[in-house]
């Protein structure tokens, strides 16, 4: 599954259990996507955890790019 699929699915299950209209203004979207380096860190070194950031992969997408998904869906 591609992270455009994710977004996708992810938005559609949402805009069946809504009751009003799904657009950029109600819903927020964020996504954590790790590289391969922090992955095996975290897999060799437990006792150090690696925080989540943006630096690290958290990122809430800005109202223009969700609107754009929420379009294409």
């Amino acid at each position: 599954m591609t992270l455009q699929e994710a977004h996708s699915l992810v938005l559609k299950v949402l805009k069946q259990v809504m009751e009003e209209k799904l657009d950029a203004h109600n819903v927020q979207l964020s996504q954590v996507s790790y590289s391969i380096q922090i992955s095996i860190l975290v897999l060799c070194h437990p006792e150090q955890t690696a925080q989540v950031t943006k630096e690290n992969g958290f990122e809430i997408l800005d109202e223009a790019r969700l609107s754009t998904l929420i379009e294409v869906m």
